[in-house]
C-alpha cells in the first residue's frame, strides 16, 4: 500500500517539476517571461522535487514510513520556499 501511495506522490512531484522546467522561458502564472532569478528558482525547485520523487519511490519500495515521511516533508518545505520566493519575484 505504501508503495502505491508513494508512487502516486512521486508522479505528482515529477509533473510539478516538469511544469516548472518547461515554463522557465515561457509565461508562468501572471508573469509573461520569468526573470533570470525566477527561472533559476524554478530550475532549482524542479531538481529538488525530482530528488524528492526518487526518495519517495525508494521509501515506498523498502516500505520505510520514516523515509516516506521525510520525502513528503522535505518536498513540502521546498515547494513552500518556492512559493515564498514567488511573492518577491512577481512584485
Amino acid at each position: 500500500m505504501l508503495l502505491i501511495v508513494m508512487a502516486v506522490y512521486a508522479l505528482i512531484l515529477l509533473i510539478l517539476a516538469g511544469y516548472l522546467l518547461s515554463h522557465r522561458h515561457r509565461p508562468f502564472l501572471s508573469v509573461n517571461v520569468p526573470s533570470p532569478e525566477l527561472a533559476g528558482n524554478m530550475t532549482l525547485t524542479a531538481i529538488l522535487l525530482i530528488v524528492c520523487a526518487v526518495v519517495a519511490v525508494v521509501g515506498g519500495f523498502i516500505a520505510s514510513k520514516t523515509l516516506a515521511l521525510v520525502a513528503i516533508t522535505v518536498s513540502a518545505v521546498f515547494v513552500g520556499i518556492f512559493g515564498l520566493s514567488l511573492v518577491r519575484a512577481i512584485n
